[in-house]
C-alpha cells in the first residue's frame, strides 16, 4: 500500500491545481511533533524467567528539517526529511517464580530515534488558501537504546537500524506567497528496537514499534 500512495501523485494532474499552482518551489520546513509511541511483539533472551512489561507505550517529543518541492502541473509535494525523535521509555523486568514468591530483576530503557525519510504526497488543490493533502513516507531510521539494571546499575547501550514506512494526511494553510503552516497527523511503522545485552545479561527485542504523531510545520517557499 505504501509503494502505491508514493507513486500516486505522479499520476495525477490536476485542472484545479493548475489554477492555484502556476508556481513551482523549492521550499524548507521546520517541524515539531508529539507522537504516542507504542512496543510490542517482544522476543527474549537470556532470561532467567518470564518477561514482565512495566510500561511498554509512551508519548515522544520530535522535531524535523525537510527540504522540498511544490510540483507546478502535478497537484503534489515531494520532499526528504531529517528527523529526531525522543525519547521513549520501555520497563520492563525478568521475573523468576520460587517456592515462596516471586523475585525479579528490573530495567529501564530510553529509546530514540533518528532518520532520513522521502515523503510524497497528493494536494486537493482549490481557490483557497488551505490545501489537504495525503501521502506515504519510507526512509531509513536507527533506534537507539540506553538501558539500566536496577539491581547492578549496569547500563547497556543499542544501535537498531530498520526500514521506515507510514502514511499521512494534513493541511497547508498559505499564510502568504511565501509563508504557509503545515499542520498534519502520521502513522510510523518504525521496525524493531533492541535493549539489554553486553553488561546485561537479559537482551528484549520489540519487533513491532510503532508512532502515531500529531505534526506542526513552518514552511518557507524560495
Amino acid at each position: 500500500m505504501i509503494f502505491v500512495i508514493m507513486i500516486l501523485p505522479a499520476s495525477f494532474v490536476s485542472a484545479q491545481g493548475q489554477q492555484t499552482g502556476e508556481f513551482s518551489r523549492y521550499y524548507l520546513e521546520g517541524r515539531i511533533n508529539s507522537s504516542f509511541s507504542s512496543m510490542s511483539n517482544f522476543k527474549t533472551y537470556s532470561f532467567e524467567g518470564a518477561l514482565q512489561e512495566r510500561n511498554s507505550s509512551d508519548f515522544v517529543v520530535g522535531i524535523a528539517g525537510k527540504i522540498g518541492y511544490r510540483w507546478k502541473n502535478i497537484s503534489a509535494h515531494s520532499e526528504i526529511e531529517g528527523f529526531y525523535e525522543y525519547r521513549f521509555d520501555l520497563d520492563y523486568r525478568d521475573v523468576s517464580e520460587i517456592k515462596l514468591g516471586s523475585v525479579f530483576n528490573g530495567f529501564q530503557s530510553d529509546i530514540s530515534t533518528g532518520g532520513i525519510l522521502y515523503n510524497s504526497a497528493y494536494e486537493f488543490r482549490s481557490r483557497s488558501d488551505v490545501t489537504p493533502y495525503i501521502g506515504g513516507s519510507i526512509g531509513i531510521g536507527i533506534n537507539s537504546s540506553e538501558t539500566r539494571d536496577q539491581k547492578s546499575d549496569a547500563i547497556s547501550k543499542n544501535h537498531t537500524t530498520n526500514l521506515i514506512w507510514g502514511i499521512s494526511g494534513g493541511l497547508i494553510w498559505s499564510l502568504d506567497n511565501r509563508w504557509s503552516v503545515n499542520v498534519g497527523m502520521r502513522y510510523l511503522d518504525m521496525g524493531s528496537a533492541i535493549t539489554g545485552g553486553g553488561a546485561i545479561q537479559e537482551k528484549l527485542e520489540g519487533k513491532d514499534y510503532q508512532a502515531y504523531q500529531v505534526l506542526f510545520g513552518l514552511r518557507r517557499y524560495f
